[in-house]
């Protein structure tokens, strides 16, 4: 196929995370459905999924593994096992990888163990946060964690390094990789003589990175952010600021200096960025001050004369009620919409466990208001809501979607919801509503313009692959049940692994290997 499409070259497809690819010219609702679309491939892997593949058309490949020198499309998989993967996503070369990079070395250095950081659900924690890739110098940054100097026991040192790799070889570039770590003045929790240090013991790299620039930077700058795996250990949120050309760290935000926790996670959504360089996230349970600690609030980053400063923020007025439930406002991501009518242009719709949505003007967040949130919208039970004492979270566990003025959410234990935008403000109830309760997953958006849209989503419960009207979430183009046989993807990654939709082709992260999906002929 010939598209025009150059690639997925971060989390949700662009730094508002609106997770549309809008040049997809093959896939349309005439031809996603059982009769003509199914599986197609796939691509094992040594380890589990937790990082969103990502995809670059025609990129020149050297000297690739199985000698098929040339230009390929690249599919780019990580592992946590500590590996990276370019795979002919034609299924061209269908002997292995182009490339593969491993960062361990056993029995020396290791992925992180889950043990060793009291996450049961994987065995190994290398790299979970999604990559990001700069087209402009063929290059690929991710986040490597490592356990050095230990038979697998947790007693060596536990390690994080920025990797930046050429996408045509997998080499290093730029002097890489660098170790991460960094301080700042602070008396919070594991602090020594007024310096609070990164512990990479307890952090975890789980938000996508971030590649950004603004005017006051010389390079795009490569963020890296950070929470801990089940509110475990002594952490901090932490967000670093890389320059892409040098890795360099620039800049270094604690949310919490004087407190504790204010983790960085959004189930793996990365933090997003306006066209000035704005960074916008959301915080976890944590210390709220209102002067140096933003636990379990959205807060507005910007760089300033060398350091990243916190210009805006919004702490919701129940937030002390948020951390003694544990409804983490950093469940999910947030999704910047394109330019609204209305009062409020520049808008930003986020939510947490609570199963409150809020909608927040751009330009003035809001702050910390006790008698009441000053927001643009904030609406209850929207979706299915946290109970409080009950075991099982609800809301919000993923980033919203965007597509023709409307928003895609899905609550955990909830139905696929659609909410219509009507000058900058949502209606309190979904205009359409799925027929599946689902797991807190997130959606995709494909089209060619704003035609022939798709609403993709991968059940993570399931694993189920579905394809709706993205005006009708109740009409199912496709899933992979209608035929088992030959569609039915054997396991679940371990964590809400997000697809790719590139040229004709859904790129679905599994247990161990990529299930490839597109037109059966």
């Amino acid at each position: 196929y010939l598209t025009a499409y150059a690639g997925q070259f971060t989390n949700k497809n662009d730094n508002g995370r609106t997770g549309q690819n809008l040049q997809e010219t093959i896939l349309t609702p005439a031809n996603v459905n059982v009769s003509t679309f199914g599986k197609l491939f796939s691509f094992p892997v040594d380890g589990s999924l937790l990082a969103e593949p990502l995809y670059v058309a025609n990129v020149n490949i050297p000297s690739p593994l199985n000698g098929a020198a040339g230009y390929h499309n690249v599919l780019y998989v990580t592992t946590g096992n500590d590996s990276v993967y370019a795979f002919d996503a034609d299924d061209k070369v269908p002997s292995g990888p182009l490339w593969q990079v491993s960062f361990i070395s056993p029995p020396g250095v290791v992925p992180v163990p889950g043990s060793c950081v009291k996450w049961p659900a994987t065995s190994e924690i290398g790299i979970m946060a999604t990559p990001v890739i700069d087209p402009n110098t063929n290059t690929m940054y991710l986040v490597a964690r490592t356990l050095e100097g230990s038979n697998d026991d947790c007693t060596g040192n536990f390690v994080f390094r920025l990797h930046a790799l050429d996408i045509t070889t997998g080499n290093e570039k730029f002097g890489g990789p660098v170790v991460i770590q960094a301080s700042v003045p602070g008396t919070g929790v594991g602090s020594v003589s007024g310096q609070l240090a990164f512990n990479p013991q307890w952090e975890n790299a789980r938000a996508g990175l971030l590649e950004t620039q603004s005017s006051q930077d010389v390079d795009p700058i490569i963020y890296v952010s950070t929470s801990s795996i089940n509110d475990k250990g002594t952490y901090h949120g932490w967000i670093m600021g890389y320059d892409s050309l040098t890795l360099t760290q620039n800049y270094v935000f604690c949310t919490t200096p004087n407190g504790t926790q204010g983790g960085i996670w959004q189930m793996g959504a990365g933090p997003t960025a306006d066209s000035n360089g704005n960074i916008f996230l959301q915080t976890g349970n944590g210390t709220f001050d209102n002067v140096d600690d933003f636990g379990m609030s959205v807060l507005k980053l910007t760089p300033n004369n060398g350091s990243l400063v916190l210009i805006d923020y919004y702490t919701p007025t129940n937030n002390l009620l948020l951390n003694q439930q544990d409804w983490d406002l950093s469940s999910a991501g947030l999704l910047l919409l394109p330019p609204q009518p209305g009062n409020y242009p520049d808008l930003m719709i986020g939510g947490g466990k609570e199963g409150t949505i809020y909608v927040i003007n751009r330009d003035d967040l809001g702050e910390y208001n006790p008698a009441g949130d000053a927001i643009v919208q904030y609406i209850v039970g929207a979706i299915r809501p946290s109970i409080p004492g009950n075991p099982t979270d609800y809301g919000l566990w993923n980033a919203p979607t965007y597509f023709q003025g409307n928003v895609y959410m899905i609550g955990q234990g909830d139905y696929p919801k659609m909410f219509t935008l009507n000058n900058g403000l949502l209606p309190t109830t979904a205009t359409s509503t799925g027929l599946v309760s689902m797991w807190g997953e997130t959606s995709l958006i494909s089209a060619n313009g704003t035609n022939n849209g798709i609403v993709w989503i991968l059940q993570y419960e399931a694993p189920v692959l579905w394809a709706f009207n993205p005006n009708d979430l109740t009409q199912d183009y496709y899933d992979t049940t209608q035929d088992p046989t030959r569609d039915s993807i054997a396991s679940k990654s371990v964590g809400r692994s997000v697809p790719v939709i590139a040229n004709g082709r859904v790129y679905v992260p599994a247990a161990k290997k990529i299930e490839v999906f597109g037109l059966l002929q």
